[in-house]
Parts: C-alpha cells; structure tokens; sequence
C-alpha cells in the first residue's frame, strides 16, 4: 500500500510540475507576442506620423510638384500630305507650314535623298489646309529632304540636308539657299529673333546662322528639335533620347534631364507657358508633356510616327505632323480640369 501510494504522489507531484510548465510557457509566449505587437503598433504610428510631417508630404507630392498638367482634344485631322516632317506656326499670323518629305513609305534610307520631290503646305490661322503645294520644287530652286523649319522677318527657313532654304513668305520667292558644306544631316530649325539656329543630327552639333554667317554654336550627340524661349535655348537628341538645356550664348556641354529611360526617338520640342515642355517621340509613337520640375512625364497622346510638332500660341492648337501615315493632327491643348474654345 505504501508503495503504491508513494507511486500516486509522485506521479501527482510530476502531473502538476508539467502543468506549471506549460501555463508558464503559455504566459511567456503571450507575454511576448504582446511585446512584439506592441513594438509593431508602436512602429507604425511612428510611420503615420512621418507621414503626416511636412517634410514627408512634400516628399509623396515631389511626383505632382511640377507644376500645371496639361490635356489634348482633338479638334480635326488633315490628309494628304507626302511624309510631313515639321509644322512650324508663323507667330505674327497664325499661318503654319508643312514640310514634305516625300520619300517611299517605310524606306528610310530614302528619307534624305537629294532627288527635288519636296514641296511646303499651309495651314490657314486655326489649323484648316489653305494650300496642299503653296510651294513646290522647281530645278531652279529644289526642295530635296525638307525637315525643320523657322520663321524670321517674314522668311522661311527650312533644313534640307547640308544647307538652309529661304523663302519670303509674303511672295513665295525663294531666296538664295545658305549651304553648310560640313554638315551630315540638318534637321530642325528655331530662331531667337535675331539668328537662326539648324541641328545637325548627323553631324552630332547646332549651327547658328546670323544673316548669312554661319557658326557652330553647341555640341549635341543625335542633336534634333530645338527650341528657344525667354532667352533660353533647348534641344533633344534622337539618340540618346533626352532633353538638354544649352547655353545660349553657345559652347560648353548640354545640360541633359536625366530622362531618357522615358523615350526611344525624340524628335520635336515645345515650351509651354508654364516652364514645361511638350516633346514628341517618332519611335516611340507618342506626345509627351514634360513637367517644369524636369522629372514627370506624361503621354498626352499615342501616335504614329509623330515628328516635328508646332504650337499656335495665341489659339492653343498643337499641330502634330505624322510623318509615315502623311496626317497633320490639330490637337487643342489646355489645362487639365479646363476647357478651351477657340
């Protein structure tokens, strides 16, 4: 008997040890789960809190701190052009000009040949078609690989691959051509209203043309559009797919934007009242409107082949010229969260 008894206690004695073992335990976890949610909940207030801070909230607004979005509509679409490269927008009437190409579809290599096939369209003020061939080739005076253009005093300045154009608008009449023997390939065209200035994308540099004296004014790799506005001076390049401001005194190296993850070909570039920038990408098949901030970019709109685009400042109309599809788009841009009539 005092065997067997002695065997119950002990086998009681060891029951009610490993009960205490186990509610200690289970104290312990739950002890230390609370400490560990506490730490949790503890942390994410510090979070919300950072959140809240100024400093922070000016950190989650960086994206949308550049300034005034902006929205296209589109207000009509013109057919019948032969591979438009540029519309450049006559600020003193309105009046925009088209220049064509004309080179058989898809075949780049044709796109700069000296072979006279060029013309010019007008646009009336609004972005109508007045006039498909206000100017034609003529042997006397041949439009080869029209690309860029800019208006200064009443003339037309065009880039046809290794010199410039001329033409006085009020007459038609072609004025002697400025020949640039050491360019590649010119492209687009801007004037400050005293010199004119023509990229050489193949030549990787900026001409500026001041009557009839011709300079080099900047180094640019793929250098394309260009753009002058409140005296300052800025450029794309086709290949390496960013904005860079210039100096506008000339020389020195280009300041790039750093956004070139964003683009595959760059090609045309306008400010906008803002500080920011509309650019259109022909590989990459859209229009982008580029911040003042220099960091957010947002497609406006997704085109084919979009080349050279041009602004009618007083109207707010940008006209988009698709170079392969031979379509000038007339867009009317405006402020997102406004509407604009013309």
């Amino acid at each position: 008997m005092n065997q067997a008894a002695n065997t119950q206690n002990r086998r009681r004695r060891k029951e009610r040890r490993a009960a205490m073992f186990f509610r200690s335990s289970h104290q312990r976890a739950a002890k230390h789960s609370g400490r560990r949610w506490i730490r949790v909940l503890l942390a994410l207030l510090g979070v919300v809190s950072w959140l809240t801070s100024p400093g922070c909230v000016g950190l989650l607004l960086a994206e949308d701190s550049g300034g005034s979005s902006w929205e296209l509509r589109l207000v009509s679409v013109l057919e019948g052009f032969g591979e438009p490269e540029c519309v450049c927008v006559d600020p003193a009437t309105g009046a925009a000009y088209v220049s064509n190409v004309v080179s058989p579809k898809y075949q780049a290599d044709k796109v700069n040949a000296a072979d006279g096939a060029g013309f010019i369209s007008r646009l009336a003020p609004g972005g109508k078609l007045d006039a498909l061939h206000w100017i034609d080739s003529t042997p006397q005076a041949p439009l080869n690989s029209l690309k860029g253009m800019c208006i200064l005093n009443g003339v037309l300045y065009g880039a046809d691959i290794a010199r410039v154009v001329r033409y006085d608008i009020v007459t038609h009449k072609a004025l002697p051509p400025i020949n640039i023997p050491a360019a590649v390939r010119l492209n687009d065209m801007a004037s400050d209203g005293r010199c004119v200035y023509v990229s050489d994308t193949g030549g990787h540099k900026i001409y500026r043309l001041d009557g009839e004296q011709v300079s080099e004014f900047a180094p640019l790799d793929g250098a394309n559009g260009i753009t002058v506005a409140d005296g300052r001076f800025y450029a794309v390049s086709t290949t390496q797919h960013d904005l860079y401001e210039i100096n506008p005194r000339g020389g020195g190296k280009p300041r790039a934007f750093g956004l070139a993850k964003h683009f595959t070909g760059l090609d045309g570039i306008e400010t906008l009242p803002d500080g920011s920038w509309i650019v259109s990408d022909v590989r990459g098949h859209k229009v982008c409107h580029v911040a003042a901030d220099r960091k957010t970019v947002r497609v406006l709109a997704e085109l084919q082949y979009a080349a050279d685009i041009g602004l009618d400042r007083q109207r707010n109309l940008l006209m988009v010229p698709l170079f392969w599809d031979s379509r000038v788009m007339v867009y009317q841009l405006h402020p997102s969260g406004s509407t604009t009539t013309r």
